[in-house]
């Protein structure tokens, strides 16, 4: 009698929250994110199916994403462009942060075209009916805190950053990791 073993790749679920001057409805991903006025708020990421764990500026880069990537490590995350742009233009510069090869990165959104599903995570999540969905009153936080609410005299922004924003955004960043790992587990993946 043989005995298969089945290595179980290894995922890491990403999303950023961020902040500029730029609106990026208006600019685009690529002239939002090399934008010197756009910071990173968090990032919230999950190892397989294991909680998600929080990373703001001034923490080093996570140990658990070396070690993951290490074992051969996919990325994955809603709308991956922006992610990845986001990791290239601001990460790898201003944190020092490795970088991340195009062959390592999935993306839900664009499984979700695939297959004919909407485009928007929320809107994927109720179209499948899954148990995980976002959290809306995060995320009118986390459009709040990404906008300036004024500039000082000098022309610097002035952020939404007090405390009680800044957790329910972290909160809002980490339920989103959930709904987008449990979208992953219901699409299928994309043709060579």
């Amino acid at each position: 009698c043989s005995r298969r073993v089945f290595l179980r790749m290894v995922t890491i679920h990403g999303d950023f929250e961020t902040r500029s001057i730029l609106d990026l409805t208006e600019v685009g991903t690529e002239l939002y994110c090399q934008h010197p006025s756009t910071e990173i708020i968090c990032f919230s990421y999950a190892i397989n199916d294991d909680p998600p764990e929080l990373w703001t500026p001034g923490e080093p880069f996570p140990e658990s994403i070396t070690e993951a990537a290490a074992q051969g490590g996919q990325f994955i995350a809603h709308n991956a462009a922006f992610e990845m742009s986001v990791w290239a233009s601001i990460m790898v510069p201003r944190y020092q942060w490795p970088d991340l090869p195009i062959r390592h990165v999935r993306c839900t959104m664009a499984m979700c075209y695939a297959m004919a599903l909407p485009g928007a995570l929320d809107r994927a999540a109720a179209a499948l009916r899954l148990t995980e969905r976002k959290d809306a009153t995060g995320g009118r936080m986390a459009m709040q805190c990404s906008r300036p609410r004024g500039f000082h005299p000098d022309g610097s922004p002035i952020w939404w950053d007090d405390p009680v924003r800044l957790a329910q955004v972290y909160a809002y960043c980490k339920q989103d990791v959930i709904v987008e790992r449990e979208l992953h587990k219901r699409v299928l993946a994309l043709s060579p």
